[in-house]
């Protein structure tokens, strides 16, 4: 049986071969295996945040918490007033005794010192019970049920009387993140397609890096030049904007994220076949209907991926809305639905997101373990939920207009 020519093998089998002999290289090899393991590594990493978020969050809705703020302050201040404490001393003791039980009572016998032991403490608790008729709700299974997270409206877990709900911190982040898109999108989408359809190459050339340079100054740096520049300007036009504002905090947020909205978008515009645009031009068409008509529908892929890109850069900012816009939860304020929606769309008034809430813990206002502590992971959790779930919905919109050219 005769072999087969060169000639008569078909591209398949001819691409193949060479795959097979590129693919016997050493070094190749080694080089795929490092990077294989770099893949494996972050998606470890990755895995292991989750697992710690999800691990400290469970923790969180299933420990046991005091609810009768005034009966544990009464036991307190009665095994407080038996070692002889009393005044600043008694007020620091009583402010101490706000955590679950095991931790509130270490810090109870920490405070009042003479070796206060578990017993003693149950046995002063019990005399308390014995003349207050809600002695029997002192304590629930639940710290704070996932209904309270998700429904109420208060957040206050650095406060003596504990509140649980996210949605002032979610309210916030929102505000400020509207802001910030109303900025940057209007002003990014106009920045890319002057660049990519009407400025000459050299202009193209000096100005795109000077664009991009706004994502090269420090989030420091726009924090305080909100608070110190644009939060005066703004109070010069209304009066009644709080010192710390959402609307400050948007603006050079939005600044911020320009760069990520307009370079994106140049991308996507630049990525048009000229052909389409030419085909508009000889159907009689302006340019500015081209752009409006071809040019934006044909890049609107890459356009909506740009704004939800910079959506999530936006949500999870930190230190722009940690020294600008403040740290005041705020939803609910009013007694008519007018003044609520009044108050919690409001971008002049103090407000607080769940990245400053994360920076105010973790620079030490709360012990390690305690309520305060879990709390951080329980909003982290939120957030990554947040900023997953928009890249999820920026892959589907992307996938769902692609336009393919070949």
């Amino acid at each position: 049986m005769s072999q087969a020519s060169p000639t008569t093998l078909n591209k398949g089998t001819v691409g193949e071969a060479l795959r097979s002999r590129a693919g016997r290289n050493v070094r190749g090899k080694a080089i795929a295996l490092v990077m294989s393991l770099c893949a494996i590594f972050c998606v470890v990493i990755t895995l292991g945040i989750v697992f710690v978020l999800m691990e400290t969050t469970v923790q969180f809705f299933t420990n046991e918490l005091f609810t009768s703020i005034g009966l544990l302050q009464q036991t307190t201040r009665q095994l407080a007033q038996e070692q002889g404490l009393s005044g600043s001393d008694l007020s620091d003791v009583v402010r101490l005794a706000v955590d679950d039980r095991e931790r509130t009572i270490g810090k109870i016998a920490e405070a009042i010192g003479g070796g206060l032991t578990v017993e003693q403490f149950e046995e002063a608790f019990a005399r308390v019970q014995e003349t207050t008729s809600d002695g029997a709700k002192f304590w629930i299974t639940l710290r704070t049920s996932i209904s309270r997270f998700f429904f109420d409206n208060r957040w206050t877990p650095l406060f003596a009387s504990k509140r649980f709900g996210i949605w002032p911190l979610v309210n916030g982040t929102a505000l400020v993140t509207v802001v910030a898109m109303l900025v940057a999108t209007p002003l990014g989408l106009a920045t890319a397609i002057f660049l990519g359809m009407y400025a000459p190459k050299k202009i193209v050339t000096f100005m795109r890096p000077m664009v991009e340079l706004l994502a090269g100054v420090p989030t420091v740096v726009y924090g305080y030049f909100a608070l110190i520049y644009v939060t005066p300007i703004l109070r010069t036009i209304y009066p009644d904007t709080a010192i710390f504002n959402a609307a400050s905090a948007g603006i050079l947020m939005g600044l911020m994220i320009l760069p990520t909205v307009g370079s994106i978008s140049l991308d996507a515009i630049t990525s048009v076949p000229k052909a389409l645009s030419d085909g508009a031009y000889g159907l009689g068409a302006t340019k500015m209907e081209s752009i409006v008509k071809v040019i934006l529908p044909s890049a609107a892929s890459g356009i909506i991926a740009a704004i939800i890109l910079g959506i999530s850069r936006a949500v999870g900012e930190t230190m722009i809305v940690t020294i600008a816009a403040g740290q005041q939860p705020i939803l609910y304020a009013g007694d008519t639905a007018a003044d609520i929606v009044g108050k919690v769309v409001n971008p002049f008034q103090t407000i607080a997101t769940m990245t400053a809430y994360i920076a105010q813990v973790s620079l030490g206002d709360a012990p390690y373990g305690s309520v305060e502590y879990e709390t951080l992971f329980a909003v982290g959790m939120v957030l990554f939920t947040i900023t997953l779930t928009t890249n999820i919905v920026s892959k589907v919109i992307a996938s769902r207009i692609r336009e393919d050219y070949v």
